[in-house]
């Protein structure tokens, strides 16, 4: 496995603790220093997006605020 790849799986563990966090404290109702993980969200939403394939209706599905999704980069199709 070269480093490139070994850098490419790490970002993309640390996206979906990011993702993962965000959306447990938006499921949660619960302000535990929301700004601070919205602020994480909003940083690597749009790649995780792009990777896993996951529209702006699926991030609203789960909660996720279209004030939060348009910082993001991300727009309705």
């Amino acid at each position: 496995m070269t480093d490139e790849h070994k850098a490419a799986l790490a970002e993309g563990r640390e996206q979906g603790r990011i993702v993962r966090r965000y959306l447990e404290a938006v499921a949660d109702r619960a302000p535990a220093d929301m700004e601070a993980l919205e602020a994480g969200f909003i940083a690597v939403a749009r790649p995780y997006s792009d990777r896993k394939g996951l529209s702006y209706a699926a991030w609203r599905a789960v909660g996720v605020k279209p004030r939060v999704l348009r910082a993001a980069g991300i727009a309705r199709q």
